[in-house]
This record gives structure tokens, sequence and C-alpha cells, in this order.
């Protein structure tokens, strides 16, 4: 194998290169100062974030409980309108150990009070309406009314089993503001609402320190912002999500002008180091992308398209670039060449399991067949009517079986089987074998297209033959005889009706084998079974899941 020169290694090449860049800057020493600037500030922004991490924690407990308690109001008012259906009492209920609560009240659905403390309508407030449109725990920020100067926030919930009631109550302020420290001169807190709307927590002055654009304030998670204050000053956000999606906490510590950033002794010091950084990293980067790049964005081109599978794809990496990229190419060939004999012989295998899957199919209905052939041989030569009665259903059974391997065979998925087409071949076959004279027009099949697994096939195919074969033998004149195949959110529906002059019963006045059978069925695959006798027609029908639980199958097979 032959062996890379040292100067045609990748980290050789960009060693040297970044070495040279950097020589000159010596003077780098000054950077410790600049360093030492940065983690002055980094140190007093993390103690800011900080902080404003404790106030979110404990304003998110604070309205954690706070939900708690509503959504234990609505459960008691749910309670005691059911046992007592009085709204005063329930309202009277409301929050009496919360020393946050104020005018808590049970609303109607047009936001009119329906009994407690507020007899003011809030159909029109913004809080009611965001309430209306998700019926979900709601709360908004509100300004202080002449009526309570101190509420905070008002929450709202629905009441459980109730869609037209709900319990709503204001917050008091003084609860929410105790919970922040007063005393950080340096750090305005505020919480936001949904449409930017503020209530002030901590601090008393006007609200100039937020911004006036408060879209970028209302984020997906705990998170830092640098955004100008409606004064014109550049200020670092700290915003906490406290109900998402409708409140937000935002606390902001001043930041130092650019101006006097750039002006101080530190920054003009460190202005040599930082050009010299830029030239280095120019450099770098420039012989990064004349090295490196371009030829590693050759080769993942290539391995893309052979991701997509164009196994033609060939990977160009000239002759001049690194030693480990061109190796890296070659590799990227020999990778292409196996995954194409890898996928060729896959595709040979399963071409093979799936023409022998097949033929398997086709020779089960053929055996089938030909065991349906000697029932009808064997009916031939017997003159006993209830001989022939019996062989005649179990070669419709045998028959329905046939029908599963048949449409299997024809299937393009050999793991799913057409229940529609399936159940049509079957009705067809019984009404030419067994139909006696009848009309073709007597039958009525609304069967919706739909597909399932093979381990449904067999038990629906028996369920139909015995279906039919009753509605057949016990059905009235004409038959009136109509099948039925449809499903909802992935559960069929297979409904067999008929008219009858009597109940399909036994020599005991139980129920019939056919019955019996076709609850069987039923049970096999996890479905439920059901018969009525109404109007003069007589109805069986079948009721499961298109996907059954596959455990249902391997307990099946451990009883067995």
């Amino acid at each position: 194998m032959k062996r890379f020169g040292v100067f045609s290694r990748l980290r050789a090449r960009l060693a040297i290169i970044i070495a040279a860049a950097l020589a000159p800057a010596g003077v780098l020493a000054v950077s410790l100062m600049v360093r030492g600037i940065e983690v002055a500030e980094e140190r007093r922004i993390t103690d800011f974030e900080a902080s404003s991490l404790i106030a979110a924690d404990e304003e998110r407990t604070a309205l954690a409980e706070i939900r708690r308690s509503v959504r234990q109001a609505t459960l008691e008012t749910q309670l005691i309108l059911e046992e007592r259906g009085s709204c005063e009492a329930a309202a009277s209920r409301l929050f009496t150990e919360a020393d946050w609560a104020i005018a808590p009240t049970i609303y109607a659905a047009d936001g009119a009070p329906f009994c407690g403390a507020s007899t003011a309508s809030i159909a029109k407030e913004a809080v009611w309406l965001r309430y209306r449109e998700t019926d979900e725990y709601t709360v908004s920020t509100v300004k202080p009314d002449p009526q309570h100067e101190t509420r905070a926030f008002f929450a709202i919930r629905a009441v459980p089993g109730d869609a037209n009631l709900a319990v709503g109550v204001g917050v008091d302020a003084r609860f929410l503001r105790s919970l922040v420290d007063p005393s950080a001169d340096d750090k305005s807190v505020a919480l936001i609402g949904p449409k930017g709307d503020e209530f002030l927590l901590n601090r008393a002055d006007v609200l100039d320190w937020l911004p006036a654009d408060r879209a970028p304030l209302q984020t997906l998670g705990d998170r830092s912002v640098v955004a100008v204050d409606a004064d014109g000053r550049e200020r670092r956000y700290f915003v906490s999500v406290l109900e998402s999606g409708q409140l937000w906490l935002v606390s902001v510590a001043p930041l130092k002008p650019l101006e006097e950033r750039l002006m101080s002794g530190e920054a003009l010091a460190a202005a040599t180091p930082i050009l010299l950084w830029l030239i280095a990293v120019a450099v770098a980067y420039f012989a990064i992308d004349i090295l490196v790049t371009r030829h590693v964005g050759r080769i993942r081109r290539a391995a893309m398209r052979i991701g997509d599978g164009d196994l033609d794809v060939v990977v160009g990496v000239p002759k001049d670039a690194p030693a480990e990229l061109q190796a890296l190419g070659r590799a990227v060939m020999v990778m292409r060449d196996k995954i194409a004999d890898r996928e060729a012989s896959l595709t040979e295998t399963l071409d093979i399991q799936r023409r022998l899957l097949l033929e398997v199919h086709h020779r089960v209905k053929n055996n089938l067949q030909m065991i349906s052939s000697i029932f009808n041989l064997e009916r031939r030569r017997t003159s006993d009517p209830k001989s022939d009665e019996v062989m005649t259903a179990i070669q419709n059974r045998i028959h329905g079986l046939a029908m599963v391997h048949q449409n299997l065979y024809a299937a393009e998925r050999l793991e799913e089987v057409a229940l529609d087409q399936l159940t049509r071949d079957i009705v067809e076959h019984l009404m030419k074998s067994l139909s006696a004279g009848r009309a073709r027009e007597e039958v009525k099949l609304e069967l919706e297209p739909l597909t399932a697994s093979t381990t449904l096939a067999t038990p629906i195919a028996l369920f139909v033959s015995e279906a039919i074969g009753n509605a057949l033998k016990h059905g009235a004149s004409p038959l009136g005889l109509s099948v039925t195949l449809r499903r909802t959110d992935g559960v069929f529906e297979l409904i067999v009706a008929n008219n009858a002059e009597e109940a399909p019963v036994d020599t005991e006045g139980n129920r019939s084998l056919g019955q019996s059978l076709m609850s069987g069925f039923a049970k096999q695959i996890g479905a439920e079974f059901t018969s009525e006798r109404k109007g003069g027609r007589f109805t069986v029908s079948v009721a499961g899941a298109l996907r059954p639980d596959a455990e249902l199958f391997s307990v099946r097979r451990r009883a067995a």
C-alpha cells in the first residue's frame, strides 16, 4: 500500500496554514484584557438571567397552584350542580381558601354571570373571546378596573360535563408581586399577555423599558432577547413562558451603549489583535474552502445521489485534493458498488420469495377446490337430503377458504386482502350454487372498498359463507338479501340481512349452529357478533378492527 507523504495529509496542510497566519499575532496577549471585559459582562448577564429564572420559577409555581385551584373549583362546581342543582351553592364554594382570588363567578355561554361575586358581563372581553375559541383553560392580563384595582389577570376554565358554564376568577396582583424582589433596581419585571398587553409587577414607573414591538418577547421557552426599548436604548430582555401561548414573564437589564463600549481603552487596545484574528480567520476560511470544502461537497452530492438510488454516479475528486479526501472518494465508490450488488441480490431473493408464496396460495386454492369437487361427487352419490345438506354446507365453507387464497394470489400486496372483492366473490358463488332459482336482483351489495390484514380473511370468508347459507335456508320469499361492508375510523362492519319467516334455531330452541359458528369466527379476530330479528327481517353482523392486535393471535396459538 502506498504511504501518504507527511505534507499530503489534510491535518498537516491545515496546521501549516493556520500556524503561518497566526505567527504575526504575538501581540494577542492583550486579548486577556479583552477577555476579562467579556467575562465581567457575561457574569453580569448570567447573574441577571439566573435571578430572572428564579423569579420565573416562582411565578410558574404560583400559576400552577392557581391552575390547580381553578380546575378543582370547576370539578366541585360540577359535583354541586349535579347533586343539588344550585348554582349559588356552587358559587359559594369557589376559592373559599384562596387569598388571591377576586370575584369568583360562574359564567353562562354568552359571557353573562350565571351566579357568583360579579354582576358584569365579560362577553366582549378578549379573554372570554379567546376562551370560547378553544374551550380550554385561558388566562389573560388585564388593566386595573374601578371595581377591583388590584386584579392582575383573569383565569377561565369550563365546568366539566357542561360546556355552557365556565368558572372565572381574578387574581390579586399583590399575590404575584410578592414573589418578585422589588429591591433589584437594575431590573424591571412585567407580565405580557397574548397581544403584547402588559401588567407591571415590581416597578411603578412607566413601561418605557419595554420594546414597542413585543412579538419577539412571546417566545416558546426561556430565552434571552436583545431589543430596543421605547426610548431607543438597547436592552437585553430575558423571557420565560408562564402559560403557553398566554402569559410571559419579561425582565430587563440595561446594556452599555455601543459607542461607550467602542471608545473604551480596553476596546482600543483589543483592536490590533482583533484585526489579526480576522485576517487569520479569513486565511483559514479560504484555505479550507480550497483544500476541503469543494472536495467534500462533491463527495457529499455523490453520496446523496447514491442514497436516492442513483447507483451510476461517479465521485470525481481531483488528484490535487488531499490524500484523505481522495481515499474517501474511492471508499464512496466501493460503497456504491457494494450497495448495487446487495440491492440486486435482495431484489432477486424477494422476487423468488414472492413467486414461491404466490405458488403456495395457488396450490392451496387448487387443493381446496379439489376437496370441494370430491364433496360434490359424494353429494351425487347420496340420496339422504340431510347428508346432502351437510356436505353442501361443508363444501361452501371450503369454497370460502379457496376464495381467500384466490384473492391473495391476485393481490399486489401479499400481506393484505381486498375484503370487498372477497365478499363479492363468495356471495356470487353461493347465490349461484344455493339460490335454487332465486332471482339475482334479490341480492343488494353495498361494499365499501377496503383492504384488511390476512389474519382477517379466513374468519370473514367463513362468516360470509355461514350468513348467506343461513339466509338462503331460513329466508322468506322474496329473500330481500342485502350485504353491507363499511368502515369507520379503522373499524369495519359486515352486515347480512334478509327477509325471514322464522328465526334460525335448532331442535332444542337454542341458537342455531350457523350462528354459533359465526360468533366463533368473530371471536377469533376479536370482533363483536350480533344477530337480530326485527320487522320481518333477520340481521347478523360482525364489527372489529381492520388491524387487530397481533397479541390476540399469538395468545390463540399458544392456547392451541
